[in-house]
């Protein structure tokens, strides 16, 4: 008899099939430390259909749903690292009609915000601090122009940090005109570094050169061949091989393929001004202070491209910063924006609690549950589940800084900007 209880035990435990198809199917699409993305489809009922959402039993949220299949959220007060469950159900008003299936989930763990913070003076009044590239704590990269402390009449725009000493070069641009007779090797205030897996440093020139190292500066390569290509550059990004993509004034994009530069068809007259990549391809941004005129994002995949998605109400026009994962893209324009890939759309993220709704202009981080933002004020790191400004970064030395550009590298921040008439650079280390 003891086989035959058992069996009957374990069939009393399974839960039933449905008797017939249900008319609400709920699925679970992404689950976020504190954000829950859901399929709801519908099925033989009225629309538009009054949907309750319920989680852990209890009313969570009411929506009106007029498609059959629709993307739903649940983000108030989900804590990180917990289990729930959700279900959703038709109502009259009065009672649930029908409902779905049920579906369980546990939610994401958040990161620490715990940092400690240095500065570094980079450059005094007249100085320029454009990029900055990490390739880990002993090895980082800014470009600009900087002046001398004790030489005030001498410039260098690459900076290179080697874990002890902050070293100082002078990189020469070969520029390239119609006329070959014009031709010259100059020195330029450098706009974009990118350093590749092997240790190829690129530097792109703001008068529009392009000089290279392998040995941390050595001896420095110019790159000659870019006639009727060249542009003024602003930005340059790689996924970490010998590939990467320029972005520059005046609607300007050129692609080396890690044998030969191309110059991209133009989308646009405005100046591209900061690109970032994932699997889909590299989207690059306008920047633009016109109301009256809506700047592109434009998806690159080597020389091929299109434009992405970017209706965005209100300060879109202002767009200075992209930065994307694999999963979401989030836009830096004097709010912070996020693509939703499930909704196929851009929606505001919510910043006010750390004081920094207004003039964010770079992002950069890790992944989606650790990543930073810059303004002109603030440095604000997001762990997944809060936002948290540093106001200690304030008595560093420098006061309230305006910050415009980050490089993020798992534990490590480098944020650079500017106070007081001076470049500066703020490092901050994950305890």
């Amino acid at each position: 008899m003891i086989p035959i209880l058992i069996l009957i035990t374990l069939l009393a435990c399974q839960e039933p099939e449905d008797a017939e198809p249900r008319n609400l199917t709920l699925k679970i699409l992404d689950i976020e430390p504190t954000y829950v993305t859901f399929s709801l489809q519908i099925k033989d009922l009225p629309r538009p259909a009054l949907i309750v959402m319920t989680r852990d039993g209890f009313w969570s949220q009411t929506v009106r749903v007029f498609g059959t299949d629709t993307v739903l959220h649940d983000q108030w007060d989900l804590e990180p690292k917990k289990s729930y469950t959700w279900q959703a159900h038709e109502t009259n008003g009065q009672d649930y009609t029908h409902s779905s299936n049920v579906v369980s989930g546990t939610t994401g763990d958040t990161t620490s915000h715990a940092f400690t913070f240095s500065l570094t003076e980079l450059g005094p009044s007249a100085s320029f601090v454009n990029d900055v590239w990490i390739v880990n704590e002993n090895n980082i990269w800014v470009a600009g122009e900087f002046h001398d402390f004790s030489k005030p009449d001498t410039l260098y725009n690459v900076l290179h940090w080697d874990g002890t000493t902050w070293n100082k070069h002078r990189l020469i641009f070969h520029l390239e005109y119609a006329n070959p007779d014009y031709d010259l090797n100059i020195f330029g205030e450098a706009a974009g570094v990118y350093v590749t897996n092997s240790g190829r440093v690129w530097v792109v020139g703001e008068n529009s050169g392009i000089s290279y190292t392998d040995d941390w500066g050595k001896k420095w390569s110019v790159i000659y061949g870019l006639r009727n290509m060249a542009m003024t550059a602003n930005k340059i990004w790689g996924y970490g091989g010998p590939e990467f993509h320029v972005a520059g004034y005046a609607g300007g994009v050129l692609y080396f393929n890690g044998t030969r530069f191309f110059r991209l068809r133009k989308t646009t007259d405005l100046d591209m001004v900061d690109l970032w990549g994932n699997s889909e391809g590299v989207f690059v941004i306008a920047g633009n202070f016109d109301f009256n005129i809506q700047p592109p994002i434009v998806k690159v995949q080597e020389t091929s491209l299109e434009l992405f998605p970017n209706k965005i109400e209100g300060l879109a026009n202002y767009q200075r910063g992209i930065w994307v994962t694999e999963k979401h893209k989030y836009l830096a324009n004097g709010s912070l924006f996020r693509y939703d890939k499930h909704r196929k759309m851009w929606f505001s993220v919510h910043t006010g609690s750390a004081g920094v709704d207004a003039g964010a202009i770079t992002v950069r981080g890790n992944s989606d549950f650790d990543y930073w933002i810059g303004n002109g004020f603030n440095l604000a790191h997001f762990n997944g589940g809060t936002f948290k400004v540093y106001p200690e970064v304030y008595n560093l030395g420098a006061g309230r800084m305006t910050f415009h550009r980050l490089a993020v590298k798992e534990g490590l921040l480098v944020a650079v900007g500017f106070a007081n008439n001076r470049d500066y650079l703020v490092m901050g280390r994950r305890k």
